[in-house]
């Protein structure tokens, strides 16, 4: 085995002793009122372990806004928490994950499970008091991991509601992976994760994520639920493309 082949499992090994048991004290830090930096901390971890680094382009999104963003695969979850405190929409299941699912609840992440589609009013108004008191929510507005080709899937209208009920903005933002060249391999769209992880992405030298800010779109009388997620992922799918398109003559954004 190689230098680096060795170097890299000894960091996947010291990241996971810290990132799974720690999930426990960075959650207690969260329910102790400290859960921005507590989520920051172990995101960061998390994408050390991998060798992957995250750097933002546009303007950070205010304080009350929906961030509406394309799910390439997981490791959106770990660069998003990196550098925008916030709190998630995630789907029920992981909630039943043992340690993180504890740790994601214990953060203040939102989860949605079937009964609160069929209670969706209330889980709405819910969202809504949180932007309206102010928190940052992100919401993988494709509805999962669907587009493998790096495309951008539809966005799905039904959360956008808490836009218009709470009169805060959207923030189009896109994740996009520049390195590896074929960023295909980190998506996981089968499978266990550990064995996605061992297969796919510890054979990856280096990931280098870049998250787009698009500027806000405030709501208006005339917007629907169905208007603003059109108009977010317009946005979102034009800066992906400028970001191939970048990439394909040797340009940076930034």
């Amino acid at each position: 085995m190689r230098i680096g082949s060795v170097l890299k499992a000894i960091r996947w090994v010291v990241a996971g002793l810290v990132f799974l048991p720690g999930a426990f004290l960075f959650g207690t830090i969260a329910l102790l009122g400290a859960r921005d930096r507590a989520m920051s901390a172990w995101s960061r971890v998390g994408l050390w372990g991998l060798g992957a680094k995250c750097r933002t382009i546009g303007t950070m999104p205010p304080a009350g806004s929906l961030i509406a963003t394309n799910h390439f695969t997981y490791i959106d979850i770990l660069a998003l928490g990196a550098v925008v405190p916030s709190s998630f929409i995630a789907k029920g299941d992981i909630s039943k994950w043992p340690v993180i699912g504890w740790a994601t609840g214990a953060s203040g992440n939102i989860f949605i499970d079937r009964d609160s589609l069929r209670n969706s009013s209330r889980l709405l108004d819910k969202i809504a008091a949180r932007l309206t008191a102010g928190e940052r929510i992100i919401l993988f507005a494709e509805g999962g991991i669907v587009a493998k080709d790096c495309d951008v899937a539809p966005f799905r209208p039904m959360l956008f509601e808490v836009a218009l009920r709470s009169g805060k903005p959207v923030i189009p933002t896109a994740i996009r992976y520049v390195t590896p060249a074929d960023p295909s391999p980190l998506c996981w769209d089968k499978g266990g994760l550990g064995s996605h992880l061992v297969d796919n992405v510890f054979k990856i030298k280096a990931i280098e994520i870049e998250v787009e800010f698009a500027e806000p779109i405030y709501p208006t009388e005339t917007d629907t639920r169905k208007s603003l997620a059109e108009s977010a992922h317009g946005e979102v799918c034009r800066m992906i493309a400028d970001g191939k398109a970048a990439r394909g003559t040797g340009e940076t954004n930034g």
